[in-house]
């Protein structure tokens, strides 16, 4: 698949997600294409591999580069926060694996970007990678002398304009523009210096983020921290991509279970994340991506396929967590105690909510998109949509959902839900 342009309002519009290929030691081909299957049928283009230093991390991005199916693309993001980037060694390295995977895509599956239709590369991190005294000018043309040429949008995190300003930068990724980083609602302000350059943007979207290790082994990172996701961060950043209207559009993730802001199911092998995951299901953003990338893509408005989403965290954030050793997470005090709700409907409804044991609340939902939250507590809840057919009020989808209260395990992901229209 290629994109090539003359101005930067001129670009195509592509939407990658980014895949942790160190959750797919256990992977098997059959599961490669159930997963690019399913990214495929929500709109997305194409998987940015995020790659670490394991040698079966290489060998599975391999075995996904062969079985693409028509219309959708690879890239790598190499993860500078692992894999060695000190000496002229490593350049060497580095460079090997990015020749065999993009060699071994033939070309056919090679997202292109550019006037020149090179192949995109990217990163996470590496913006002070030093190679060896080569630097990133050394190792782009070390890949040059062998034969590929990239379009490369590294997410470098630095301030923006040392990004726009350098040379050797031909696409701009933001990563930690998905995420309210402070107490402050989520804003475009670090966008615009981006969107304003001559350079295309790659704007970051992401459901939630939650992450919840300790230093105890095997699993010692010593992260334990949240950005506040309850506002309905997803379809919220959505929003705002669909009026900035970026070139590119980077979810992240797939499948980046020990952060929590997978889209993806839960399936492969996890990094110690099971105590936050497990039936924490993220499918019903998986079911939302759909209208989103159609709507930046340009595509109808029109809804066919009506369905009301909903997320909430699984306890409220004030609970404590007396057995949980590795602690309350850092800015918990921003995590708010709502229920979102997202509807896609084709005709006038309302929505219904029951929760047990105190009270009733009726929602009225308009045609088209809408998306509100209603606060919650500890208890049982009941979905009831309905709307008026042939003189009469009829139920026409439900669902339901709890949230719990005691003393758990603290847990900042989010599960979701879809409530049916039929």
């Amino acid at each position: 698949m290629a994109f090539g342009f003359k101005k930067k309002e001129e670009q195509k519009s592509v939407v990658l997600a980014h895949f942790m290929l160190g959750n797919t030691y256990s992977y098997t081909p059959e599961l490669w294409k159930r997963q690019i299957l399913l990214a495929r049928e929500a709109g997305i283009d194409g998987f940015s591999l995020n790659l670490g230093p394991e040698e079966w991390q290489l060998l599975q991005a391999l075995i996904a580069s062969s079985l693409c199916p028509p219309q959708f693309t690879l890239i790598l993001s190499l993860d500078l926060n692992v894999l060695p980037c000190a000496t002229t060694q490593d350049a060497q390295t580095v460079v090997s694996s990015i020749l065999s995977f993009y060699n071994n895509l033939g070309g056919k599956h090679v997202l292109r970007y550019g006037r020149h239709q090179k192949a995109v590369l990217s990163t996470f991190g590496g913006g002070d990678a030093s190679f060896g005294g080569i630097g990133w000018k050394g190792l782009l043309g070390l890949l040059q002398q062998r034969g590929l040429e990239v379009f490369f949008i590294p997410s470098f995190f630095l301030p923006p304009q040392a990004i726009i300003d350098n040379p050797l930068i031909d696409g701009i990724f933001a990563w930690n523009n998905g995420w309210p980083l402070t107490d402050a609602p989520l804003s475009t302000a670090e966008d615009k210096p981006f969107l304003k350059s001559d350079k295309p943007c790659m704007a970051a979207v992401s459901p939630c983020f939650f992450t919840h290790y300790g230093t105890e082994p095997p699993w010692g990172w010593n992260k334990n921290w949240i950005y506040a996701s309850d506002e309905n961060l997803y379809t919220t950043r959505w929003e705002q991509i669909l009026a900035m209207k970026p070139q590119m559009v980077q979810i992240i993730s797939w499948n980046d279970f020990g952060e929590s802001h997978y889209i993806g199911p839960i399936e492969g092998s996890q990094p110690g994340s099971e105590a936050w995951t497990d039936g924490m299901s993220h499918e019903g953003w998986l079911e939302l991506t759909k209208y989103f990338v159609g709507r930046f893509k340009g595509e109808s408005k029109e809804i066919t396929d009506e369905k009301i989403v909903f997320a909430h965290r699984p306890h409220p954030a004030s609970m404590e967590a007396s057995k949980d050793r590795v602690g309350r997470p850092n800015h918990s005090h921003r995590a708010k105690d709502l229920l979102s709700f997202t509807s896609l409907l084709a005709h006038p409804s309302t929505l219904t909510l029951s929760h047990t044991p105190s009270a009733t609340l009726t929602f009225s939902l308009p045609k088209g998109y809408y998306s509100f939250t209603t606060p919650f507590v500890p208890g049982s809840y009941t979905f009831v949509v309905s709307r008026r057919l042939h003189g009469e009020e009829r139920e026409v989808g439900r669902g339901s959902t709890s949230v719990e209260g005691g003393d758990q395990c603290f847990n900042f992901n989010f599960k979701t839900g879809v409530i049916r229209i039929c």
